[in-house]
């Protein structure tokens, strides 16, 4: 070519001209018949150019055969085989017409030669050329030469136009091609991520059903703790309350066992036995608290104590387990221990219960009690020389039912629960509990007690001026409407912050308001009942009903005179019995005998001489009562074959036995199956105008409640 072409794809270029190549050969082997037609049948029959046909004819034939696979060899063959059927023609022909066949033959030479198109221009050229100077043709060399400039130019636009287009048309499909690619890998992509969403999808739905599973689970193992607690609770009340009653009898009326004369030591053991019974009364309480609250809202009575005085209870209580055995318990209390604001009851709680696992688990040695303080803090620690615990399992010594020690042939006991809730009661105080051990060489459990906080200066004052309360501060008043006063103790302890006030009845209110104006008025209000006491209340009184257990339920609920929750105090029954009036002919209905002994013990302390009648079969206590009724009834709830609710109905409907006082004495507390079985209620009247921020801020703290 005479100007560079735009580089292009040669084998897209060999394609196109192959199929421009195919096009041709198939038109002039159209052509060429004619041609031999009109020379054959309209007398114009020229054998040398005949034969020149049918050459070419046969040429481009060849060119379909040897197209398919050499298509460069196709193309030269058809442009020299054209050529050379035109030189012919020319030499054989007088006739000047035949030289214009020349110019689509050099078009179709440029066009699909290129370069390789100028021996075949100049082979026709020449030949036009030497026929026209040797006189042998008329031919018009100027016609000619600007005929067959004019056809070169053209065939080179042509060419130019080609090759641009091609060229664009090559961008084009590769940019396409560029973008197909790209689209599938996006598309590949996609579809990964689509699978992957698709997996993450499938985990999710499989994380929600295990998670709604793991939360039923949760909410069954939740409800089997209150059924435990419930049990324990009847379970541990109910030998507790005998040792606790009996001990209490011994120390307090030991002129009840007639000629009596007990040695000092004796005495002492028996005080022992009771104070150590009322200590873990007061433990069991608080488990029975722990699995009915969580931690987070579990309340602390805290009060200023001396660290002194509750290492000396506990001591006192600790002492006699090494009596008899071979370890020393030892005691090293540094001098001026500081006074700190806890709840005696849980760090005294807390020392035993790490005197006690050191107690266990040394058999020959020592158990030591250190205390000591700096300016910040406590420190109490105990120390044994007991087997030690291996560094593996020292990160869990604290959870839940953990045993450090836990073959089958164990020879300490306890539930691993002890060392589980020290540390929730020393961390309920702000301080930290530790343990370091060394396998053969014994542990060191040492926690700590805050001294220094926001009521610091107050901890470092005396007691008595410690207890008093500022001169500026005002307490809020809260009026608790119920007739059972552990209603009120109960409020009390989870509003540490507030004055509480306990009013009896209803009645009481309007004088209560005007005697103490209240802040606010808690009516406690059994869930089946339609009365509601708050309406009656001023209208600058705020008043939150809602239902908490109350012994006042159990009495309404059942018709009774008094009820009790084991271990029953003797100066509470003995009160209750007197309340009722004239009193000579006592029956005890319960299935345990040393619990009817007890209370018989209990009664004979009153000095009345009362005539005490028991039975631990309910059929065979309603058949007592048949033939006598007695002055009063003293009724476990709690029965194998009859229960005490069964026997108050039977009493109810018996015209000899419906007027018979009734006290309960039973180790489950009824108040709370009123609770089970009819459901809560909560509900907050305020007659003065609320405003909407006070409106949400209720409905906040209640919708935390609820969450949790």
């Amino acid at each position: 070519m005479f100007l560079s072409a735009p580089a292009v794809n040669e084998t897209k270029l060999d394609d196109l001209l192959w199929e421009i190549t195919r096009s041709l050969a198939l038109l002039i082997v159209v052509g060429g018949t004619a041609i031999c037609w009109m020379i054959v049948f309209e007398g114009m029959f020229n054998r040398p150019t005949f034969l020149a046909t049918l050459a070419l004819m046969a040429a481009e034939t060849a060119v379909y055969k040897v197209g398919d696979r050499y298509q460069r060899l196709a193309r030269y063959l058809f442009i020299w085989a054209i050529t050379a059927w035109l030189c012919s023609v020319l030499l054989l022909n007088h006739e000047s017409w035949w030289i214009f066949l020349g110019l689509p033959t050099v078009m179709a030479s440029i066009i699909l030669l290129s370069s390789g198109a100028v021996p075949s221009v100049t082979l026709f050229v020449v030949t036009v050329m030497v026929l026209a100077l040797s006189g042998e043709r008329d031919y018009s060399l100027f016609s000619f030469i600007g005929f067959s400039f004019f056809t070169g130019v053209l065939s080179w636009v042509t060419v130019q136009t080609l090759y641009v287009t091609l060229h664009w048309t090559m961008l084009s499909e590769q940019h396409a091609s560029a973008l197909l690619e790209e689209t599938r890998k996006n598309r590949a992509e996609i579809l990964v991520t689509l699978k992957s969403l698709e997996r993450s999808n499938t985990a999710l739905r499989r994380a929600e059903i295990e998670l709604r599973n793991a939360y039923k689970e949760a909410e069954n193992a939740r409800q089997l703790k209150e059924q435990f607690a419930a049990n324990i609770s009847h379970e541990l009340r109910t030998p507790l309350n005998l040792i606790l009653g009996f001990s209490e009898v011994m120390h307090l009326t030991p002129e009840v066992y007639e000629a009596a004369d007990w040695p000092s030591t004796l005495q002492g053991d028996i005080y022992q036995v009771y104070r150590s019974s009322c200590h873990l009364l007061e433990m069991i309480d608080d488990i029975l608290d722990l699995s009915r609250f969580q931690m987070s809202s579990f309340k602390l009575n805290r009060e200023p104590t001396p660290v002194a005085t509750i290492l000396n209870e506990g001591l006192d209580i600790a002492k006699d387990l090494f009596r008899g055995r071979q370890v020393e318990f030892r005691v090293d209390l540094a001098d001026n221990l500081p006074i700190v604001r806890v709840d005696k009851t849980r760090i005294r709680q807390v020392i035993l219960n790490l005197i006690n696992n050191a107690y266990r688990f040394t058999e020959i040695g020592y158990v030591k009690l250190s205390a000591w303080a700096d300016a910040r803090q406590v420190y109490i620690s105990v120390t044994d020389t007991g087997p030690g615990i291996a560094a593996d399992k020292v990160p869990f010594i604290f959870e839940e039912f953990y045993q450090a020690d836990s073959s089958l042939n164990r020879s300490h006991g306890g539930t691993g629960l002890g060392l589980t809730i020290s540390k929730k009661f020393v961390e309920s105080h702000g301080g930290e509990i530790g343990v370091k051990s060394e396998v053969g060489a014994g542990s060191v459990f040492t926690f700590t007690i805050p001294i220094i906080d926001d009521d610091a200066s107050t901890l470092l004052q005396p007691p008595d001026e410690a207890d008093a309360e500022p001169e500026n501060e005002v307490k809020p008043v809260v009026l608790v409407v119920d007739p059972d006063p552990s209603v009120a103790a109960l409020v009390q302890r989870h509003l540490r912050n507030c004055e509480i006030v306990p009013v009896e009845s209803a009645a009481q209110v309007d004088k209560s308001i005007s005697e103490h104006y209240p802040d606010l008025v808690i009516v406690n209000t059994m869930p089946q009942a339609n009365d509601r006491v708050g309406s009656m209340l001023p209208l600058s009184v705020p008043c939150i009903e809602c239902s908490l257990p109350s012994r006042s339920w159990v009495l309404a609920e059942l018709n009774v005179a008094a009820s009790f929750i084991k271990p029953v105090n003797s100066r509470d029954l003995i009160q209750a019995v007197h309340d009722i009036g004239p009193v000579h002919d006592v029956l005890i209905i319960d299935d345990d005998p040393g619990f009817a002994q007890l209370v018989e013990r209990i009664l004979q302390t009153a000095g009345q001489n009362y005539v005490i009648r028991s039975s631990h079969a309910s059929e065979r206590a309603l058949q007592q009562m048949r033939l006598k009724a007695p002055d009063v009834l003293l009724l476990d709830l709690t029965m194998p074959d009859i229960n005490g609710v069964r026997i108050l109905e039977f009493m109810h409907d018996c015209p000899e036995l419906a007027d018979v006082p009734v006290i309960l004495l039973s180790a489950t507390n009824f108040a709370e199956d009123l609770l089970a079985n009819h459901g809560s209620r909560i509900a907050i009247q305020h007659r003065a105008r609320i405003s909407t921020p006070q409106v949400l801020e209720y409905i906040r703290a209640l919708s935390e409640v609820i969450h949790k």
